[in-house]
């Protein structure tokens, strides 16, 4: 009965642009695969700087934020992407310190939630269902304008 539930709500929801901006394979797997667990497919950036060509190229509304990238960490690339003022994804601290401190640092970047690692299924449905959620409130506000 649940898998009937969770594969209705699952078939019910419009597909959401999701970039996942990590470095580490290991959490590139699992994080892709917990997508795909809840019917989501992702673009990958593997450092800061194809984080920010990206989305620079596609209108995401949800990009998971590593905070160590390469080349641009996560603070700085979250940073140039949010003060776009034609496109505002809504974009996700993806660490492993999730501390008062970081949580501080990741919103004055841009970065409106955290999502600690190790990701689990549970925890990165929340997040997803947020965005989603959000961008369906922004659908009917548009069209009821």
């Amino acid at each position: 009965m649940k898998a009937d539930r969770d594969a209705e709500r699952i078939g019910s929801r419009k597909p959401l642009k999701i970039l996942l901006a990590e470095d580490n394979k290991v959490n590139q797997v699992l994080t892709m695969g917990l997508l795909s667990c809840l019917g989501y497919h992702c673009d990958l950036a593997v450092d800061g700087r194809r984080a920010i060509e990206a989305s620079e190229q596609e209108a995401y509304d949800l990009i998971l934020m590593d905070c160590q990238l390469p080349l641009i960490d996560g603070y700085q690339a979250a940073e140039i992407i949010s003060q776009r003022p034609n496109q505002r994804p809504t974009i996700v601290a993806y660490s492993a310190n999730i501390s008062q401190r970081e949580q501080e640092r990741c919103k004055a970047s841009g970065m409106e939630m955290i999502l600690g690692k190790p990701v689990s299924l549970d925890s990165l449905e929340r997040i997803v269902t947020k965005v989603f959620d959000r961008k369906q409130i922004q659908q009917m506000s548009n069209h009821a304008n």
